[in-house]
Protein backbone atom coordinates (compact mmCIF):
# COMPACT_ATOMS: atom_id res chain seq x y z
CA UNK A 1 0.00 0.00 0.00
CA UNK A 2 1.21 3.49 -0.77
CA UNK A 3 1.77 6.02 1.99
CA UNK A 4 -1.12 8.10 0.74
CA UNK A 5 -3.47 5.15 0.65
CA UNK A 6 -2.44 4.35 4.24
CA UNK A 7 -3.19 7.93 5.23
CA UNK A 8 -6.63 7.79 3.58
CA UNK A 9 -7.45 4.59 5.43
CA UNK A 10 -6.17 5.98 8.75
CA UNK A 11 -8.27 9.12 8.34
CA UNK A 12 -11.34 6.99 7.50
CA UNK A 13 -11.73 9.21 4.49
CA UNK A 14 -14.27 6.98 2.77
CA UNK A 15 -16.56 7.23 5.82
CA UNK A 16 -16.22 11.02 5.82
CA UNK A 17 -17.34 11.12 2.18
CA UNK A 18 -20.42 9.04 3.02
CA UNK A 19 -21.49 11.15 6.01
CA UNK A 20 -24.15 13.87 5.78
CA UNK A 21 -22.45 17.22 6.16
CA UNK A 22 -24.02 20.64 6.70
CA UNK A 23 -23.01 21.40 3.10
CA UNK A 24 -24.87 18.41 1.65
CA UNK A 25 -27.95 19.14 3.77
CA UNK A 26 -27.96 22.73 2.45
CA UNK A 27 -27.54 21.47 -1.11
CA UNK A 28 -30.45 19.06 -0.60
CA UNK A 29 -32.62 22.01 0.48
CA UNK A 30 -31.67 23.97 -2.65
CA UNK A 31 -32.48 20.92 -4.76
CA UNK A 32 -35.95 20.75 -3.16
CA UNK A 33 -36.49 24.42 -4.01
CA UNK A 34 -35.48 23.73 -7.61
CA UNK A 35 -37.75 20.69 -7.86
CA UNK A 36 -40.75 22.50 -6.38
CA UNK A 37 -40.23 25.56 -8.58
CA UNK A 38 -39.89 23.32 -11.64
CA UNK A 39 -43.22 21.66 -10.87
CA UNK A 40 -44.90 25.11 -10.96
CA UNK A 41 -43.25 26.57 -14.08
CA UNK A 42 -43.16 23.39 -16.19
CA UNK A 43 -46.75 23.90 -17.35
CA UNK A 44 -45.63 27.31 -18.63
CA UNK A 45 -43.03 25.80 -20.95
CA UNK A 46 -40.15 26.49 -18.55
CA UNK A 47 -37.64 24.36 -16.71
CA UNK A 48 -35.39 25.14 -13.74
CA UNK A 49 -31.88 23.86 -13.27
CA UNK A 50 -29.37 24.27 -10.48
CA UNK A 51 -26.03 24.94 -12.16
CA UNK A 52 -22.77 24.91 -10.24
CA UNK A 53 -20.70 28.07 -10.51
CA UNK A 54 -17.51 29.39 -8.97
CA UNK A 55 -16.17 28.73 -5.49
CA UNK A 56 -15.96 32.20 -3.90
CA UNK A 57 -15.62 33.74 -0.43
CA UNK A 58 -19.34 33.20 0.28
CA UNK A 59 -19.05 29.51 -0.64
CA UNK A 60 -19.86 27.29 -3.61
CA UNK A 61 -22.06 29.16 -6.06
CA UNK A 62 -25.18 27.61 -7.55
CA UNK A 63 -27.22 29.41 -10.20
CA UNK A 64 -30.97 28.88 -10.39
CA UNK A 65 -31.48 28.93 -14.14
CA UNK A 66 -34.91 29.26 -15.70
CA UNK A 67 -34.77 27.74 -19.17
CA UNK A 68 -37.21 27.50 -22.02
CA UNK A 69 -38.33 23.93 -22.50
CA UNK A 70 -37.25 24.39 -26.13
CA UNK A 71 -33.75 24.75 -24.69
CA UNK A 72 -32.56 27.77 -26.63
CA UNK A 73 -32.64 30.41 -23.89
CA UNK A 74 -31.89 30.57 -20.18
CA UNK A 75 -31.99 33.20 -17.48
CA UNK A 76 -30.31 33.37 -14.07
CA UNK A 77 -33.21 33.84 -11.66
CA UNK A 78 -30.93 34.05 -8.60
CA UNK A 79 -27.72 32.68 -7.14
CA UNK A 80 -27.17 30.75 -3.92
CA UNK A 81 -23.86 30.23 -2.14
CA UNK A 82 -23.25 27.37 0.29
CA UNK A 83 -20.41 27.78 2.78
CA UNK A 84 -18.64 24.69 4.12
CA UNK A 85 -20.61 25.04 7.39
CA UNK A 86 -23.90 24.85 5.44
CA UNK A 87 -24.75 28.57 5.68
CA UNK A 88 -26.68 29.65 2.57
CA UNK A 89 -26.37 33.17 1.21
CA UNK A 90 -28.61 34.30 -1.64
CA UNK A 91 -27.92 36.84 -4.37
CA UNK A 92 -31.32 38.06 -5.49
CA UNK A 93 -29.85 40.99 -7.44
CA UNK A 94 -30.09 43.35 -4.48
CA UNK A 95 -27.29 45.64 -3.37
CA UNK A 96 -26.33 43.21 -0.58
CA UNK A 97 -26.58 39.43 -0.39
CA UNK A 98 -29.34 37.87 1.73
CA UNK A 99 -28.24 35.50 4.49
CA UNK A 100 -30.67 32.68 5.12
CA UNK A 101 -31.85 32.92 8.75
CA UNK A 102 -31.38 29.21 9.32
CA UNK A 103 -30.21 26.07 7.61
CA UNK A 104 -33.37 24.01 7.81
CA UNK A 105 -35.67 23.56 4.85
CA UNK A 106 -38.36 25.91 6.20
CA UNK A 107 -35.90 28.81 6.48
CA UNK A 108 -34.64 28.22 2.95
CA UNK A 109 -38.19 27.98 1.55
CA UNK A 110 -39.26 31.16 3.36
CA UNK A 111 -36.24 33.14 2.11
CA UNK A 112 -36.69 32.05 -1.51
CA UNK A 113 -40.48 32.42 -1.23
CA UNK A 114 -40.14 36.10 -0.33
CA UNK A 115 -38.02 36.61 -3.45
CA UNK A 116 -40.50 34.74 -5.65
CA UNK A 117 -43.34 36.96 -4.39
CA UNK A 118 -41.63 40.14 -5.64
CA UNK A 119 -43.39 41.85 -8.53
CA UNK A 120 -40.15 41.89 -10.52
CA UNK A 121 -39.67 38.14 -10.11
CA UNK A 122 -43.26 37.40 -11.10
CA UNK A 123 -42.85 39.72 -14.10
CA UNK A 124 -39.65 37.96 -15.16
CA UNK A 125 -41.31 34.54 -15.07
CA UNK A 126 -44.31 35.92 -16.96
CA UNK A 127 -42.01 37.32 -19.67
CA UNK A 128 -40.14 34.03 -19.94
CA UNK A 129 -43.51 32.26 -20.24
CA UNK A 130 -44.46 34.54 -23.16
CA UNK A 131 -41.12 33.84 -24.81
CA UNK A 132 -41.64 30.08 -24.33
CA UNK A 133 -45.08 30.37 -25.95
CA UNK A 134 -43.61 32.21 -28.93
CA UNK A 135 -41.01 29.46 -29.36
CA UNK A 136 -43.55 26.63 -29.23
CA UNK A 137 -44.02 24.92 -32.56
CA UNK A 138 -47.30 26.02 -34.12
CA UNK A 139 -49.76 23.21 -34.89
CA UNK A 140 -50.07 22.59 -38.59
CA UNK A 141 -53.39 23.41 -40.18
CA UNK A 142 -55.21 20.46 -41.63
CA UNK A 143 -55.89 20.85 -45.31
CA UNK A 144 -59.37 19.86 -46.24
Amino acid sequence: MTQFKDWLKKQKYDSKLNAQSPFTLAFDNLTKVKDDLTSVVAKRGLDVSLDEGWLVDLGQQYRFMVKLAAGDFDHILFRAYIASNGQITFDFGDENPTMCEGQNADAVFETVGKFLERDTTIGTIQQLTKLAEQKKPKPKKKSG
